[in-house]
């Protein structure tokens, strides 16, 4: 067990979680302001995977929405939501809640379990159920072990409180709490995934925390240094820099579910087409594919500071960084789940190794 009590630490989770985060994952200044009010108020402590106990019930907070809607939320507002959706979740299971696990890495998702943590006084499980972001509720290791995710919470800030008992499946899930989330000016609050220790110790994606915490100190130490930061990223990442230039086009619509539609980045490779679905999913280079999901497209600045889906505009300069997703992904259920049909592209999975070699 890790007491995480210094501010620098926590920032360089939340900066490393939105690396992972490909573009989505909810806001990383939002998720600035929930750590370093975690530090101010003691700090939360992160255990291994190894240390939950059988009996243990973690559960899994989250924000749902499009990234078009990932805004800055008050602090007493989601305290509020996430107070109210675990307590009633953890009335429904018959059992206090033992701990924490991150949905998936990104500034607001990774900050959002931190703090619930915090809340709490309850340990933080150093892992996630995506190793990355994604945009929809398929993309979580419990659907690939056959887990259930419910029952589960949804907490709108608009003040409905949903209880789902049972699903019959993923996309029944996903409508309705999409739904709710747009009606509800474009986001909710969702707390699902109650797992007893020794199915998450199977689930989990662990080491993500620390991997997050490793990228963000990276970034801060090699530009404090006045080092090339995208070269220590892509080390960090055992990753690949695949493309740099400035973006030509982009055709990002908010549908009020998910920031979708593509981008066009020109340098002096030619161009890179990428395909958005809140999350960077699948990229081109002059029209061949490069990076295909479940693998990591990652934009940066020239600070080496992550490029959010939503902060995508014309004119803008970025740096193209790929590495590969958690193992799990590269299985046959986890592509079925994550690959490039699942996103309708007409596309066998390459794993980004071979494409960029």
């Amino acid at each position: 067990m890790i007491l995480m009590d210094r501010v620098e630490d926590l920032e360089d989770i939340v900066w490393g979680a939105s690396l992972l985060a490909t573009g989505g994952g909810g806001s990383i200044s939002f998720g600035l302001s929930l750590v370093r009010r975690i530090a101010e108020k003691g700090g939360l402590k992160i255990i291994p995977l190894e240390e939950l106990t059988d009996d243990d019930i973690i559960v899994s907070p989250y924000f749902i929405g499009s990234m078009g809607a990932a805004l800055e939320r008050s602090e007493e507002e989601v305290k509020l939501l996430l107070t109210e959706a675990i307590s009633t979740l953890s009335t429904i299971l018959g059992k206090e809640i033992s701990g924490i696990v991150a949905s998936e890495l990104g500034g607001g998702n990774t900050a959002i379990a931190l703090y619930a943590a915090h809340l709490l006084g309850k340990p933080i499980v150093d892992g996630d159920l995506m190793g990355r972001a994604g945009p929809e509720l398929y993309q979580s290791t419990a659907h690939v072990y056959g887990v259930p995710v419910t029952p589960s919470v949804i907490a709108s800030p608009a003040g409905s409180t949903m209880i789902i008992r049972k699903v019959s499946n993923v996309d029944f899930y996903e409508e309705i709490f999409r739904h709710v989330a747009y009606l509800s000016g474009g986001w909710s609050l969702v707390v699902d995934t109650p797992l007893r220790g020794g199915i998450a110790r199977d689930v989990i994606i662990k080491g993500t925390l620390s991997l997050s915490l490793k990228l963000g100190k990276t970034i801060r130490e090699s530009r404090a240094r006045g080092a090339n930061i995208v070269e220590a990223m892509v080390n960090a990442l055992n990753g690949w820099k695949i493309f740099e230039g400035r973006v030509v086009e982009s055709n990002l619509r908010d549908t009020g579910r998910f920031l979708e539609g593509n981008i066009t980045i020109e340098g002096v490779k030619g161009k890179l087409g990428i395909y958005v679905k809140n999350e960077y999913l699948m990229a081109w280079l002059n029209s061949k594919p490069i990076v295909m999901c479940p693998d990591l497209i990652i934009l940066v600045d020239s600070l080496g500071n992550p490029i959010l889906s939503n902060m995508v505009r014309e004119g803008l300069q970025a740096t193209v960084i790929a590495s590969k997703a958690p193992d799990i992904w590269r299985t046959s259920k986890g592509l079925e789940l994550f690959g490039p049909r699942h996103f309708g592209f007409n596309y066998d999975y390459i794993p980004v190794e071979k494409l960029v070699g």
